[in-house]
């Protein structure tokens, strides 16, 4: 407790290490390390192991090291650092935030409004409750898009995206890949398919049927593949494709 910063180490063992109200500094070592920064602006270090950083208030800087690293961020002022080959690492964040460099995965707690975004890894995200835009970026990515009315944007790769419950936008530009749809109009959703950006830029797009959904075929080998959905449920627009179930 109190308010003087805390310089702490660990060793070995699986240590949990707290701060106080100051500006802390603490080192996980070898262990798989529980570090909670508390309220002020905190440098945490996990060190070898699979440890779990929590700035708590206040700009916090978390570095993970080696090992499958969990983060938590509840500060836009938040800063993540992960070297290369340190580990399968995830951010679990209630604020809006982009994945940094080396840190593969991200999921959105909470109900707000707020975005996730990846980076050029393959990516994992996944969406809260509220309405969420997802960025998948670079890599071949899975983004879940969780209760809200949700905006999915895999990016360049061949991504695999999930809007889960609400009425949820895909968003698809040039170069994206041969991206997978799983639940498209799945329960009665008014999901979409937006290519107004593709139809800006005068392409236009081809839909088939597969023997696992309707295609979307777009000039340069891209795809995009409504599983389980028969192109006759589908209406199409000046910018794209909604599902309207019949």
């Amino acid at each position: 407790t109190g308010t003087d910063a805390i310089d702490g180490a660990g060793n070995a063992l699986d240590n949990v290490l707290s701060g106080n109200l100051g500006a802390n500094k603490l080192t996980g070592g070898h262990g798989d390390d529980r570090l909670y920064g508390k309220m002020g602006n905190d440098e945490l270090l996990g060190g070898n192991g699979d440890d779990l950083l929590n700035g708590g208030a206040g700009a916090d800087a978390m570095t993970g090291g080696g090992g499958d690293d969990r983060f938590i961020v509840d500060s836009t002022s938040d800063r993540v650092v992960e070297l290369a080959g340190g580990g399968e690492d995830r951010i679990s964040a209630s604020v809006s935030f982009s994945l940094a460099t080396n840190v593969e995965n991200l999921s959105l707690s909470g109900s707000a409004a707020i975005n996730g975004t990846g980076n050029q890894l393959a990516n994992i995200i996944v969406g809260n409750d509220g309405a969420n835009l997802l960025s998948g970026l670079a890599g071949a990515d899975k983004l879940v898009g969780g209760r809200g009315n949700d905006v999915l944007d895999g990016g360049q790769g061949d991504d695999i995206l999930s809007g889960g419950a609400g009425n949820d936008r895909f968003v698809f530009a040039s170069g994206f890949g041969d991206d997978r749809v799983t639940d498209f109009g799945a329960g009665g959703a008014r999901d979409v398919i937006d290519l107004s950006a593709l139809v800006t830029a005068g392409i236009h797009p081809v839909l088939s049927d597969s023997n696992v959904g309707a295609v979307i075929s777009i000039p340069g080998g891209f795809t995009i593949t409504l599983l389980d959905v028969d192109p006759a449920q589908l209406t199409a627009t000046n910018t794209g494709y909604f599902f309207d179930g019949h």
